[in-house]
């Protein structure tokens, strides 16, 4: 009779702990092998006053847009990039204003160290 309340209690006891196994790979820290990188940060006014209204963020190999409204009230932005190699990839900005004005910036998509998939770039012309 032991033996089989051993084996019930294993038995219910070896489920948990591989959700709990599961559970803790889900929460570990990015993979710093990821090709994903994103880009955040402030992004200033055009020379003519106008506030930003939209970030266009280029590569050789994909290009994205943020025109949302942390843009507009708050001059901040953040792009997601799918296809940045180890040795990073250079970047042109185009920032349009709400006055039509625009102006262009760059700098390099680098992986951040570690395994934060988060890298911070102010913007300014």
């Amino acid at each position: 009779m032991r033996n089989r309340v051993a084996i019930l209690v294993v038995a219910a006891v070896l489920p948990l702990t591989g959700a709990v196994s599961l559970a803790t790979a889900g929460t570990a820290g990015a993979n710093p092998n990821s090709k994903t990188v994103t880009v955040t940060g402030s992004v200033e006014d055009c020379e003519s006053g106008g506030s930003p209204k939209q970030v266009t963020i280029g590569t050789s190999k994909e290009s994205h847009t943020d025109d949302s409204p942390n843009v507009k009230n708050q001059s901040k932005y953040s792009v997601t990039f799918h296809n940045i190699t180890k040795k990073g990839r250079d970047a042109t900005v185009l920032v349009t204003c709400q006055d039509g004005d625009t102006y262009t910036d760059g700098f390099k998509i680098m992986r951040p160290a570690g395994t934060s998939t988060t890298m911070e770039q102010d913007i300014s012309p």
